[in-house]
């Protein structure tokens, strides 16, 4: 009732007294604008009225009404014939008379300034899962009764969602069909609230309409019963913003159980919330059911064409600029097959990574690609990244410069999926704050979902390796943690982002400024240990792309740059696999060979294997050319070892292997892909090297490469897609599952085709 009398007093119209005739109500009025005081009477129809109370009302003696007034639509349509009937032709529904008289004294507002280039997104209902345009979507759940009174739109960072809640006002604006006025909340609304120490989701609305309509004086509980009656629309851009910040003290639960009180009796109340997706998969699911939720598509190829051509109009040449600067960003950060995770995209597929690229090919300036001539820069990402993370010092008051280390860390340490937990540790690492965790979360370039996270973008972490590496050495960053771990694993040519590094390295001035950044003492003192493999690894292959050279030309450089021309790899520390080098020339002296295997490398008559060298355990030699060459002293060999370079076999070792040492491995590295509690989870590519070439490095790599080529772990950019049913000893009685399906059948193939490589 009181709802109802709000709505009068809003219409001018002073309630006196009523009487109730069931879920109907007579109620007489006084205008407050008539001369005197004009009598009127209306009838108040509520939900469930049915037709005989309306024929008790308007047929009492209390008065015959000259309106009535619906609550709900339903109402209207069903009984306004009855109505007809008596007499009453003038029926109306609330919220259309609510709308009517707040657009004579609010006004409907303005229309929102759009960017440049404006493409309007595909969204999916996660309801039904089928897409469509997002206002199309968005208008079908204003219109469609029993929809709910809360939505929310979804996406990454960088995927226009302030564009589109700017597009919806605008859309509104254009078709009054919809009765409601948009009222658009940005941060601007709560900023100077929070300052207060003092935030409510109604104080927002209060706020929200005071900056929108200045010139209307309407109190905090008229903005409320307009909003809970539909007259008024939110459009609240930015959910995690305010429910992230250190100093609001609100969360998701608490702003559904503000509007619910406010919409307890109100179906036809609609208000609709933008957020990152990151921060909305970690709500509580029963709080996430209460809303409708829609999930921004990232752009295909229409549109983002449609977004270039929208933006350089008639500028073909500019266009052009553009497309080439996309063409190389997207080579240079997204390496090997794309999966199909949800939550991945290429760069150009989002509208910010378009927009920055457009500003780049036009104006040169303003993102970091002053530098040099922008057309030869190597390093595109850089400027991105740098731009992203001034973009991003609102949400997580975090300096660029620390957030890049954050991240670079972050990938060094996690490879491309890492959990919340593992991201805590790594901002522990740098000292800040834990409140700043929330805000890193829902970094630009993080995607994932509940306890899991990954890098939005295709290939980016293999980027954020490779520039770790390059600050590391170039700019003596010694504050990046986590280097010399990544150092000690390289250990295959999987890792595509050594080779990004030596896309990168090209940017910081050749292979003049390798040398110089090789000799640095913080970089020599690492040779006493496994990373100085990393360092060699690191060093022939960066130096091989850079510079398109033979594997002759390689060994000189590496030579000349690591060894200072002296020929001897002197005090390292090799385990694992070594693979794709040329060790043409060149000396081994007081090095430790520990279950190592040289596969496609490089060797001659001139490569030799100092007395010094110790080799303990295994020892092999896979498709190495000219290992047989290699002229040996009396080096200190284990018995593997020795019969190894007495044989002077190109392929492999005199070791036998037997199948229980294949299955075992299999076991374990099946076991290592699940949970205590049979749950499954995913391990990068690295890691999943790393332990199992602990538990055997002689046939680690091997094994893998086969359970990937034969399906039963599904491996992309360096992580591993993957699950098993159950934890049992041999894999003849394991299933593993992946999403395209492994059996039993590929399992017993791998173990089949690793027995004869080492037949």
């Amino acid at each position: 009732m009181i709802d109802f009398e709000r709505t009068l007093r809003f219409l001018n119209l002073e309630p006196q007294k009523s009487k109730s005739f069931g879920r109907a109500r007579i109620w007489e009025t006084v205008s407050i604008l008539g001369l005197g005081g004009a009598n009127a009477l209306v009838l108040e129809v509520g939900s469930n009225t049915t037709a005989s109370e309306v024929r008790e009302a308007v047929s009492s003696p209390f008065g015959k009404a000259s309106t009535a007034v619906f609550r709900r639509d339903q109402e209207l349509n069903r009984l306004s014939g009855v109505l007809r009937e008596s007499g009453i032709t003038n029926s109306l529904l609330e919220r259309d008379i609510l709308f009517e008289a707040a657009k004579k004294l609010l006004g409907t507002g303005s229309k929102l300034d759009l960017p440049r280039a404006t493409i309007e997104p595909a969204i999916l209902d996660a309801k039904d899962n089928s897409v469509g345009l997002c206002t199309r979507k968005v208008a079908d759940w204003v219109r469609e009764s029993g929809s709910g009174s809360l939505a929310v739109l979804t996406g990454p960072a960088g995927f226009g969602k302030t564009t589109i809640c700017k597009i919806l006002v605008n859309r509104i604006l254009d078709a009054p069909v919809l009765k409601r006025i948009p009222l658009y909340i940005s941060s601007a609304n709560w900023q100077h609230l929070i300052e207060q120490h003092h935030v409510t989701l109604r104080g927002v609305f209060l706020e929200a309409v005071s900056s929108t309509f200045a010139k209307a004086a309407i109190g905090e509980e008229m903005v409320e019963h307009l909003i809970a009656q539909g007259a008024i629309i939110p459009i609240f851009d930015g959910l995690d913003e305010i429910c992230t910040d250190a100093y609001t003290e609100i969360g998701i639960r608490e702003i559904v159980s503000q509007l619910e009180e406010l919409f307890s009796e109100t179906p036809e109340a609609r208000v609709l919330f933008t957020t990152r997706t990151t921060f909305w998969s970690t709500a509580r699911a029963d709080d996430r059911l209460r809303f409708s939720e829609f999930r921004i598509q990232s752009f295909d190829s229409e549109r983002r064409n449609e977004f270039l051509e929208e933006w350089f109009d008639r500028d073909a040449e500019a266009k052009s600029r553009a497309t080439s600067l996309l063409g190389r960003i997207e080579a240079l950060g997204n390496s090997g097959p794309r999966s199909d995770g949800e939550d991945e995209v290429l760069f150009s597929e989002s509208p910010y990574m378009l927009h920055l690229a457009c500003l780049a090919a036009e104006e040169q300036s303003g993102l970091g690609f002053d530098e040099a001539t922008w057309a030869d820069v190597r390093d595109p990402l850089d400027a991105v990244l740098r731009s992203l993370s001034a973009r991003e010092v609102f949400k997580n008051k975090i300096q660029p410069g620390k957030q890049n280390r954050i991240l670079y860390t972050t990938a060094l340490l996690h490879g491309e999926n890492f959990s919340v937990d593992d991201f805590s540790e790594v901002i522990e690492l740098y000292e800040e704050e834990g409140e700043r965790l929330d805000g890193m979360l829902s970094h630009h370039v993080i995607g994932g979902r509940g306890d899991r996270r990954k890098f939005l973008f295709h290939g980016f972490g293999d980027y954020l390796r490779a520039k770790a590496i390059a600050s590391w050495l170039f700019d003596g960053e010694d504050q990046i943690f986590g280097v010399e771990e990544y150092l000690a694993d390289i250990n295959s040519e999987n890792d595509t982002s050594v080779d990004i590094f030596g896309e990168i390295s090209g940017f910081y001035g050749g292979i003049d400024t390798l040398r110089l950044a090789f000799a640095r003492e913080a970089v020599q003192k690492l040779f006493l240990n496994r990373t100085g493999q990393g360092l060699l690894l690191l060093l022939a292959r960066s130096v091989r792309q850079q510079g398109m050279l033979t594997h002759e030309e390689v060994a000189t450089e590496l030579n000349e740059i690591f060894l200072g021309g002296s020929g001897v790899i002197e005090n390292i520390h090799f385990e694992g696999q070594i693979e794709g080098v040329s060790f043409r020339g060149l000396r081994f002296d007081n090095c430790e060979f520990l279950d190592t295997i040289f596969r496609n490398c490089e060797f001659d008559k001139d490569t030799k294997f100092l007395e010094t060298c110790v080799f303990k355990k295994d020892f092999a030699v896979y498709a190495c050319e000219g290992f047989g060459e290699c002229l040996l002293e009396a080096t200190n060999l284990s018995t593997q070892a020795r019969a190894v370079f007495a044989s002077r076999k190109v392929r492999g070792s005199d070791r036998r292997v037997s199948r229980e040492d294949i299955e075992t491995l299999f076991g374990f590295i099946f076991s290592q892909m699940q949970t205590s509690d049979l749950n499954y989870r995913d391990i990068s590519r690295e890691g999943l090297i790393s332990r199992a070439q602990k538990k055997n490095s002689y046939i680690a790599n091997a094994v893998i490469d086969v359970l990937q080529k034969n399906g039963v772990l599904k491996i992309t950019r360096q992580q591993s897609k993957h699950k098993t049913r159950v934890g049992v000893g041999k894999p003849e009685d394991v299933i593993a599952f992946h999403r395209e399906g492994a059996s039993v059948r590929s399992v017993r193939k791998s173990v089949n085709e690793v027995m004869q490589m080492y037949s």
